[in-house]
C-alpha cells in the first residue's frame, strides 16, 4: 500500500521506512476515527494521513456513516455530527444519550435516552421524530439494529398481572410496529440480547436463570431464531455472556466462545455445532470471521506467555494476548503478532480480506496497527488512543468502542 511509511529507531539511530505493496491493484482499506488527547481524529489508511476533527476535548464514542461521509460522536453527554467534507459539526441531542447508530440511510440516525425513548433524526431536516415513547414501568435494554430491513430488535421487561415478564422485541421502522420474536414470563429463561446475523436472518440473544448471580464465570445458553419467526434453539455449551465473544459470518454461521475457552461453530440451518479449537487456559477473546469465511481471527494469549505467566494474577495490568487466525480447513490456530511488550485485542479484517487491524496495549499507551493477514509489515497507525481529562489507565478490560471506530467501503 503506497504511502504507508512507519519510521524504526534502533541502536545507532538510523531510519527505515517500510512500504506496503499490492501484487495487483491497491486494496482500498478505508478510514478509522480515533480519539487521542479527547479529541476525534480521522486516519486515512490508503492515504497515510491524519486530520484532526475537534479541538475541544471530552469526545468518545466515535461512529461511521455508512458511507464514510459523516461521524457521530459523543462529547460528554451530548451527540455530535460531523460532516468530513464541510467539517460541519451539527449538534444532535443536547442531553444523555444512552444508545445511538446510524440507519441505512448517512442522513438518519437513530438514538435512545431514557427520558423520551427511541428517536429517529433527519440530518437534512436537522429534527428529530420520537418513534417509541418511553412509557413508565417498562425497561428497554440492548439494542441492535438491522440497517439492511430496517428492522430494531431490543429486550422489553415490564410487569404483566403481577407477573414479571421480559420479551425480545422487533421493531419495525418502516411500518412503525412492534412484535415480540420470544417472551418469557419465566424468571429462568430471561432474554439478553447479543447480535443479528449480517442480513437480518438469526437472532442471537443467552438465555439468564435469574437464580445465578455470577453468570459471567458459569456462563449461559447462547440462543439463536429466525427474525421472521420460529424455533428458539440453544447451545449445549455455556458460552460467554458478552459481545466481544461471538460473532456471524455472512453466510449465517455463528461462532462462540465458551467458559472452558472453546471456540465452536454453530449451524443454525442444520441445528448443529462443531469444537474448532481448544483454547483453555490462553484467555481467548474477539473471534471476527473473515470475508471469505474460511478463517477466524482471535485473540489468545499464546503458550509461552503462559507459562511465564503462570501462578501471576492477570485480573489487573496487561493480559499478554496475541493476535491469531484459525483455519477452519485444518481448525488449526496460527499466532501472528508476538510481542512481549504489548496485549493485542479486537482484531478486524479489511474488506477483501488481506489485512487485519488490531489494538494494542501496555502498561504506557494504547495504539492501532495494521499488518498483512499472514502477520507481516506490522504497522503502527495510530500512536496513542486517550480521552481527556483522564487518561484510561492500567486495564486488562478496555471498552475499545468509546476510542475508535473504522469505515471499510464495500467492494
Amino acid at each position: 500500500m503506497a504511502g504507508l511509511v512507519i519510521l524504526a529507531a534502533c541502536q545507532p539511530v538510523f531510519e527505515v521506512q517500510i512500504s506496503l505493496e499490492t501484487e495487483a491493484a491497491e486494496p482500498v482499506l478505508g478510514k478509522v476515527a480515533y480519539i487521542m488527547g479527547g479529541d476525534l481524529w480521522v486516519y486515512d489508511l490508503d492515504n497515510a494521513q491524519d486530520q484532526r476533527l475537534t479541538f475541544e476535548g471530552y469526545a468518545s464514542h466515535p461512529r461511521w456513516s455508512p458511507d464514510g461521509s459523516k461521524i457521530a460522536y459523543r462529547k460528554q453527554n451530548q451527540l455530535w455530527v460531523v460532516n468530513l467534507a464541510s467539517q460541519q459539526h451539527d449538534l444532535v441531542r443536547e442531553f444523555r444519550v444512552d444508545w445511538f447508530t446510524w440507519s441505512a440511510s448517512s442522513d438518519q440516525m437513530l438514538y435512545f435516552s431514557q427520558e423520551e425513548g427511541l428517536t429517529l433524526w433527519d440530518g437534512a431536516t436537522q429534527t428529530p421524530a420520537l418513534v417509541l415513547p418511553d412509557v413508565s414501568g417498562i425497561a428497554l435494554n440492548d439494542f441492535v439494529y438491522d440497517d439492511q430491513n430496517g428492522v430494531l430488535l431490543f429486550t422489553k421487561g415490564q410487569v404483566e398481572q403481577g407477573v414479571s415478564a421480559v420479551a425480545l422485541v422487533q421493531f419495525d421502522l418502516v411500518q412503525m410496529e412492534t412484535s415480540n420474536l420470544f417472551k418469557s414470563l419465566d424468571l429462568k429463561l430471561v432474554p439478553l440480547m447479543a447480535e443479528l446475523s449480517p442480513g437480518g436472518q438469526w437472532a442471537s440473544f443467552w438465555q439468564w436463570d435469574t437464580r445465578v448471580m455470577f453468570y459471567e464465570e458459569e456462563g449461559l445458553p447462547l440462543c439463536y431464531l429466525p427474525v421472521s419467526g420460529g424455533e428458539v434453539q440453544c447451545t449445549t455449551a455455556m458460552a460467554v455472556p458478552s459481545l466481544g465473544f461471538l460473532d456471524w459470518s455472512s453466510d449465517g454461521q455463528l461462532v462462540y466462545l465458551t467458559v472452558d475457552g472453546d471456540l465452536i461453530m454453530a449451524d443454525p440451518l442444520k441445528g448443529s455445532e462443531e469444537l474448532l479449537v481448544e483454547l483453555k487456559d490462553r484467555l481467548p477473546i474477539n473471534p471476527t470471521w473473515a470475508p471469505d469465511g474460511g478463517r477466524i481471527a482471535i485473540s489468545v494469549m499464546d503458550q509461552d506467555a503462559g507459562d511465564a505467566e503462570e501462578g501471576r494474577d492477570l485480573s489487573e495490568g496487561i493480559i499478554p494476548r496475541r493476535i491469531g487466525v484459525v483455519d477452519l480447513a485444518s481448525q488449526k490456530l496460527n499466532l501472528l503478532t508476538g510481542d512481549a511488550e504489548f496485549g493485542d485485542e479486537l482484531p478486524q479484517w479489511s474488506s477483501d480480506g488481506k489485512y487485519i487491524l488490531f489494538a494494542r496495549q501496555n502498561e504506557e499507551r494504547m495504539s492501532l496497527w495494521l499488518m498483512r493477514a499472514n502477520g507481516r509489515d506490522q504497522v503502527e497507525i495510530v500512536p496513542e488512543l486517550t480521552p481527556k481529562p483522564r487518561p484510561v489507565g492500567q486495564q486488562s478490560d478496555v471498552s475499545w468502542s468509546k476510542w475508535w471506530d473504522w469505515w471499510r467501503p464495500e467492494l
